[in-house]
């Protein structure tokens, strides 16, 4: 990323360092982000846990079901949650639904329980190992890429619901891909964001400490005027706001309609 913010083209100012990056805020729409991002390799092993914990999961993966993690009961409670305000907007059976940074399928299993045809995308394959074997007839739905090169392969107004659970703020060409989300929903079709909120309470009374800030994860950190902003931009119609799903580190959760 350049100096300046991608969002509004502002100037930027220091906002805070994490080891050796450093984290600027913009003096207008106040977006967060690095100055200079990690490297690809910093950036996937921080995904994967590495090579041990990676080998780990490869090993343990044949012998283990998508019910047996012990987040599983935690996980269907929380994901329902998501799945509730989807249905406020898109409720009829049949409809596509493509999950960004899918983990090993929790969120996807909702939507199949609430009659979505199911897509994701995860980079780090062996997480979604269970739910490839527990739902096989859409194995070839699962993704291993990054979301620009699978949006890339995708139809325009393709999809009825995009999500993106506490992943925005990973995102490496935030514009691109805030733009190709729009470009494969259809009209009226929504997509839904938990990202951190850098003008939280947490944020705010934590600044430096703040749990969201770790350079090799987050790369962006909005707050409801940057997103909207850049919503805005896109061409969204509405950004409206729901109480987070997972509040530690003081998260907004978006839902941006077409």
């Amino acid at each position: 990323m350049t100096n300046d913010c991608f969002v509004c083209q502002g100037p930027s100012k220091h906002y805070s360092y994490w080891k050796v990056f450093e984290y600027v805020q913009c003096q207008n729409c106040n977006l967060i982000y690095l100055k200079e991002n990690p490297t690809e390799e910093q950036i996937y092993a921080a995904y994967d846990g590495g090579k041990l914990k990676n080998l780990r999961r490869k090993l343990v993966s044949p012998f283990r079901r998508l019910e047996d993690f012990k987040i599983y009961e935690e996980k269907m409670k929380t994901t329902s949650q998501i799945m509730d305000i989807v249905n406020q907007y898109v409720s009829e059976p049949g409809k596509k639904m493509m999950d960004i940074g899918c983990n090993k399928g929790f969120l996807l299993t909702q939507a199949i329980n609430r009659g979505f045809i199911p897509y994701g995308i995860e980079i780090v394959p062996v997480l979604m190992d269970q739910f490839k074997r527990k739902f096989r007839q859409y194995r070839n739905n699962i993704y291993s890429e990054n979301f620009s090169k699978v949006s890339s392969q995708v139809e325009d107004e393709y999809f009825d619901v995009v999500t993106a659970i506490d992943v925005v703020e990973h995102l490496q060409n935030p514009r691109d891909d805030f733009n190709n989300v729009f470009r494969i929903l259809k009209k009226g079709g929504i997509f839904l964001a938990q990202t951190p909120d850098n003008h939280s309470k947490e944020a705010k009374e934590e600044k430096e400490h703040w749990g969201a800030l770790k350079a090799y994860e987050h790369l962006i950190l909005f707050d409801h005027k940057s997103l909207e902003l850049l919503a805005d931009q896109i061409g969204f119609s509405k950004v409206e706001y729901y109480e987070p799903i997972d509040k530690n580190i003081g998260n907004m959760l978006a839902v941006l309609t077409k």
